[in-house]
């Protein structure tokens, strides 16, 4: 006598409800993977639709897009600028220079405190609006470099095409990796 076994197939589908709520809650490397394999994750990246979880983040959206993809972008940029802010706060007042593409020129003079981030010794800014300010120049591809002589970067990107050339930007470098802070590119 022959067994026959029954194979059943306790496969789920998953609604398109329960994959936004998932995406909804997820990090930003788990929205990045499940954006890449789920055809109907896909499509829900790519719709408008997502300022509550933007909110939900504070992140900011310079472009007023609310997309998954823009989320991603905004995650990366949200995590240099932390990062910048790390090393730049190891020295209580930092001189900046802004180089924007247009090769246009900006100064600052900051002063790190315990609650504030002050700019031109008047002007108080929350810790949480310095990094989104921070997040801006990212996204608008703006060199930040310290105001000494040959001034070196503290844009990772920069220095990892700066390294070789310059011994202060190797050190910048290092202090990166010394501080854990791992590189994106």
């Amino acid at each position: 006598m022959k067994r026959l076994s029954k194979q059943t197939s306790s496969r789920h589908i998953m609604t398109e409800d329960e994959l936004y709520q998932i995406l909804y809650h997820a990090d930003a490397e788990t929205v990045r993977q499940l954006c890449q394999i789920n055809k109907t994750a896909r499509a829900l990246c790519h719709q408008n639709k997502w300022q509550a979880k933007f909110e939900a983040e504070g992140l900011p959206s310079f472009e007023k897009k609310y997309t998954l993809i823009d989320y991603l972008t905004m995650s990366q940029l949200k995590q240099e600028a932390e990062e910048m802010l790390q090393v730049m706060s190891l020295h209580q007042n930092v001189y900046l220079i802004y180089i924007y593409p247009d090769n246009t020129v900006a100064y600052e003079n900051i002063r790190f405190t315990p609650k504030w981030v002050r700019i031109h010794c008047m002007i108080k800014q929350s810790y949480c609006n310095f990094i989104k300010s921070l997040m801006k120049s990212i996204h608008n591809t703006v060199d930040i470099r310290d105001n000494e002589p040959h001034g070196v970067s503290y844009r990772k990107s920069v220095l990892l095409r700066e390294q070789y050339k310059n011994k202060k930007s190797q050190e910048r470098l290092d202090l990166y990796n010394r501080l854990g802070l791992e590189d994106l590119f």
